[in-house]
This record gives structure tokens, sequence and C-alpha cells, in this order.
């Protein structure tokens, strides 16, 4: 594929590390620029013109990362900023601290030397700067359920378009019939898992709790009553997709606990079942 080139500016005081994704990136088509210091960068910004930074969250020890990203979302509201960490598991990072982050990506990601993942990091980038530049236009055309131009309605656009890139788990709140079902079914298609299943559940269909968990996470046999053959729940079935989970605040407690451990441990367990499953 031939592509205007586009700016990058890397951010992050890892220079051995710098200079290697540097070099991958100007592979992909991008002119690429860097600065070590986290005081720097809003000047290296003006100076550059940059489409899109990619900011470390750690300097050294300290976690610069974070005050650095307000500092730039608060002078360039629109630039897109793309998060690099070392990993996405752990309490060195959040993607909900960083609000308006494009999205997050794991440097051990980009230690393999395997050309695929350099090349998916680089599509990941151009979608989104595109993303970030989406017009009233773009919005009508990509977005067919848009009635109106508010500017509530183009925020929503700008959020779907920014969590689609990223492998978040994402909380879509509402009253009933405000369209929570259709911004999921549009997150799917606008993501990189466009082409694998979507699977909606209601927790309001299930009155009986067993029911539920079972639906949600399967069950081996003889778990409950009527159990009498193993059943894989939503979450297995799902595996490379997208799964969306309708009224959840109806749920039991039990069932939002099972449902907690799932997005913080990002693995699955059957009811009565002992072997775990990655999600």
């Amino acid at each position: 594929m031939n592509y205007k080139k586009q700016r990058l500016l890397i951010v992050d005081d890892e220079l051995g590390w710098c200079e290697v994704i540097k070099s991958v990136l100007q592979e992909n088509g991008f002119d690429v620029d860097s600065e070590s210091q986290a005081e720097n960068t809003l000047h290296a910004i003006n100076s550059s013109s940059p489409d899109a930074i990619l900011l470390d969250v750690l300097f050294g020890d300290t976690n610069k990362g974070k005050d650095l990203f307000r500092k730039i979302k608060r002078e360039y509201p629109q630039l897109t900023v793309i998060m690099l960490t070392h990993t996405l598991i752990g309490e060195d990072f959040r993607l909900e601290d960083y609000p308006g982050c494009a999205f997050a990506y794991a440097k051990n990601q980009l230690t393999s030397g395997m050309d695929e993942a350099y090349e998916g990091f680089a599509e990941k980038i151009r979608r989104a700067i595109k993303n970030s530049k989406a017009t009233d236009e773009s919005f009508a055309r990509d977005f067919k359920f848009i009635v109106g131009k508010t500017g509530a309605m183009k925020s929503v656009c700008r959020q779907i378009l920014n969590v689609a890139t990223t492998n978040a788990t994402i909380l879509i709140t509402g009253e009933s019939g405000v369209g929570k079902g259709v911004i999921a079914r549009t997150i799917k298609e606008k993501s990189e898992r466009n082409s694998k299943k979507l699977l909606t559940k209601s927790c309001t269909d299930f009155p009986n709790e067993n029911l539920l968990i079972s639906e949600l996470f399967g069950h081996e046999k003889g778990a409950y009553t009527g159990a009498d053959s193993c059943h894989e729940g939503i979450f297995e079935e799902a595996i490379g997709g997208t799964v969306f989970i309708d009224e959840i605040g109806d749920a039991t407690p039990e069932t939002q606990g099972r449902l907690l451990r799932v997005l913080e441990e990002k693995t699955i367990r059957r009811m009565k079942g002992e072997k775990r499953h990655s999600r």
C-alpha cells in the first residue's frame, strides 16, 4: 500500500530502544523524530508538528508519562497520543488514567523481531491518526446511525473510533433505548476484530443465576441440577472476537464478581471447572 508519509515523535528515555523502533517505523513509511527529555516534549512538538506522539509511561523510575500526557492533551487536544509501556497488565499502567489516548501498546510486543508485529503496529498508528482527523462528512459516511450533527454525537463517534483501536474493556452507559447495542456493534465493526464473532447476552433474559453464569462462563457436567453435559459460555465461544453483555446492573453480585475476575485476570473458568481458558 502507498501512504502519504506521516510524522511521528517518539518520547522515551530508552535511547537504544528508540533507535530500533525509529528505524522500524521509518521502514514502514513514517518520518520519525525522537525526544528523550520529558521536559523538552512540548518544544519538540511545536518544532516538528507531528501527526502522532508515541509516549512512554515511565521515565527511569518515575511515572512522568502520565503528567506529560495531560500536558500534551491540554496544549494539543486533537493530537494523536499513543502510550508505550513495558506491559499492559499490572499496576504500572491503566488505560482509564489516559483519557483521549488513541491506544496503548506494550513494548514487549515489538521486541520479537517479526515483520508482522511491526507492520501491525504501523497500521494501528495510521488508523489512529486517520480517526483523529475525522470530519463531519466522514462521520455521516461511517456512522449510519447518526441523526443530526450535534457536538454530543460527534463526541460519541470520536470515542468509538478511539476505543476501537484498543483491546480495552468498554463500559457503555445510558437509558434503555438509547442505542447501547448499536454502539457495541459499531465499536466491533471499527476494530481489528471486525471479521470475528460478536456475541450478545442480556442479563435480564436469565432470572435463574445458574443459567446466566452458565451462559456467560460455561459449566461442567453436574455443575447444577439439570446440567447433564458440559457447556461452553460465550466468553469461550467468542475468543478472538467481541462480547456484549447487556443490563449488567441487573446481574447478581455473584455474577458480577465472576465477571470482574475475568476482566482482571483475562482468564475464564467454567462453573465447577478447574481448567482456566485465556480470553
